[in-house]
């Protein structure tokens, strides 16, 4: 006569194949955010790719001096139809942020393109808002004591450019910038031309 299971013995099973379980939901889940970094990855280099076609129709833009850098919003690739409007983080499941930047550095003759991974912070579903670009770095540092420049320029939704630094009645500003304190500050610039867009730009004293 066959014997039943012990308790004992039944629980080990129990054990075994929880552990089991556990196992396999451990590896399917590094198997998804394995998949997800890999499509996260081509993401970023199409992005980086339509900044690029960008850059050949707007040679104008670009800066021509050795360690220059412009830096575009992705909302500018919607704008030009260079990327998909509705663009979604495969990491995250949510939309890239409208003023996300791109830097384009000029070295040696070539242009590289670099997307900020980490900057924005706004979605305005707005693809006619007006947008900025910035002649300048994304994370910029100055010296204690001295004043404030950003320089860019200002793109209005009829097509209209002008210098960000004009003192346009289009654009105004929002800072708890102190240059005569060590620290990090938040700039941000803002364009109103019926809609808004509005770009912040981390500013470190030292």
């Amino acid at each position: 006569m066959k014997r039943g299971f012990t308790l004992i013995e039944v629980m080990a099973v129990i054990t075994i194949l929880a552990v089991i379980g556990l196992i396999a939901v451990i590896a399917v889940d590094k198997v998804i955010k394995d998949n997800n970094q890999k499509l996260y990855d081509v993401q970023v280099s199409n992005i980086e790719d339509a900044a690029r076609t960008w850059g050949a129709k707007n040679i104008k833009y670009l800066p021509d001096n050795d360690f220059e850098t412009i830096s575009i919003p992705l909302l500018i690739l919607k704008q030009e139809g260079l990327i998909d409007k509705d663009i979604t983080n495969q990491k995250t499941g949510e939309k890239f942020f409208d003023d996300m930047y791109i830097d384009i550095t000029y070295k040696d003759g070539i242009y590289n393109y670099n997307l900020i991974e980490n900057s924005g912070g706004t979605i305005s579903d707005n693809l006619d808002s007006p947008t900025i670009i910035i002649y300048d770095t994304i994370n910029k540092e100055i010296s204690l004591g001295n004043s404030l420049e950003i320089d860019g320029i200002v793109i209005l939704r009829d097509g209209t450019i002008f210098e960000l630094n004009s003192g346009s009645s289009y654009v105004s500003e929002d800072t708890n910038f102190n240059s005569n304190k060590v620290g990090e500050y938040y700039y941000k610039i803002i364009v109103n031309d019926g809609k808004s867009f509005t770009v912040t730009r981390k500013i470190t004293v030292k």
